[in-house]
């Protein structure tokens, strides 16, 4: 088979499953995966899969004109959601705040819907996806960067 080339940042997520896969039947596996955050270094292998979908969704919503890119089940057409995750996760929790930050903030000319709707949306996805407490670390980071954000954004959230 022919080999395909990957980022820093897709090692680095793929490193983080293949840990938790083996560490879900194998004893001698290191328990850390390095320059990953300790919190989803904690998670197993179900809780892991399911932050990364979750991201990987929140990205792509941040992301409206990749339309023919989510609709592909070619390996090398959904590659850049898990490049993105990995530079989330290098830059965690900055990565994450800057990814809710395109999400409120429209595209020009693009298919990107900004602005507290958008963030509402990715806040009522976040609470039905990931509602367990392990995943408290990625609440608290939505919540910090939603602060960050006006006042207007901030009542909408409260309305949704």
């Amino acid at each position: 088979m022919e080999s395909i080339a990957v980022s820093d940042d897709e090692m680095r997520v793929i490193s983080l499953v293949c840990r938790r896969w083996q560490l879900s039947f194998m004893r001698d596996i290191p328990p850390r995966c390095p320059d990953v955050p300790d919190e989803f270094n904690d998670l197993d292998l179900n809780d892991l899969l399911r932050a990364i979908s979750f991201l990987c969704r929140l990205n792509e919503e941040s992301h409206r004109t990749w339309r023919a890119v989510r609709q592909s089940k070619r390996i090398r057409a959904v590659s850049w959601r898990v490049e993105q995750v990995g530079r989330l996760l290098r830059a965690w929790p900055h990565g994450f705040e800057n990814l809710i930050r395109r999400v409120r903030t429209p595209l020009v000319g693009g298919f990107a819907h900004g602005g507290a709707g958008g963030v509402g949306r990715a806040s009522i996805s976040l609470f039905s996806e990931l509602p367990e407490p392990k995943f408290a670390f990625i609440h608290r980071v939505l919540v910090s960067s939603m602060q960050q954000g006006n006042a207007g954004i901030r009542l909408a959230l409260a309305e949704a």
